[in-house]
């Protein structure tokens, strides 16, 4: 018994009548082969560039790393710098800071140093003009006792000074306008003795 061709596709499966169609059959196949192949090509075609263009980013990107790993660098090394020069204002302006605060203490001790040496003139000439020029504690004196004049019992208050210079004599103390720079503060004694 004779077995009957059919078609090799499995979805066919016809039976075949003559040569013609078995040929036709096999240029199917190639023809379907032909597509896979054009197929399989432009995918590998597809993947090459794929893979290119992944290449070509991943080099982008390694570049582009490294270039922001030299601007880190660069950047670090710069706030270095930065910091080193701010340390070195921040001393600078620490020794101007104790300068300007020693010459400001001196400038104020001079101030003071001035005022108490005027304070110390006025009381010198204020003392110098009363009487003469010496002082003699009175009834205003806190503490009478401790100026006595001779003869006085103890614990009464001096006597002003114009009680003493009437007692002892007005030559005997300079007058206020001779201690002012008026005249002179003594008699001269020069001349008597070329007289004697």
């Amino acid at each position: 018994m004779e077995h009957k061709l059919r078609c090799n596709s499995l979805k066919c499966r016809k039976e075949l009548s003559g040569r013609a169609l078995v040929t036709t059959c096999r240029s199917y196949q190639a023809c379907i082969g032909k597509a896979l192949a054009d197929k399989y090509s432009n995918l590998t075609v597809h993947l090459d560039k794929v893979i290119n263009d992944a290449n070509a980013q991943i080099t982008s990107l390694h570049t582009s790393l490294n270039n922001s790993t030299d601007e880190q660098k660069a950047l670090r090394e710069k706030n270095n710098e930065l910091a080193q020069a701010y340390k070195e204002k921040t001393r600078k302006l620490l020794q101007t800071q104790e300068l300007y605060d020693k010459l400001k203490r001196k400038a104020m001790m001079g101030q003071l140093q001035d005022a108490a040496e005027d304070a110390i003139d006025s009381n010198f000439r204020s003392d110098v003009a009363i009487d003469g020029g010496v002082h003699i504690y009175g009834d205003n004196d806190p503490n009478p006792a401790s100026y006595q004049d001779p003869g006085v019992p103890y614990g009464r208050p001096g006597r002003h000074l114009s009680n003493a210079t009437n007692r002892m004599g007005s030559s005997t103390y300079p007058s206020q306008e001779n201690m002012l720079g008026r005249g002179p503060a003594y008699p001269r004694t020069v001349g008597s003795q070329g007289i004697l």
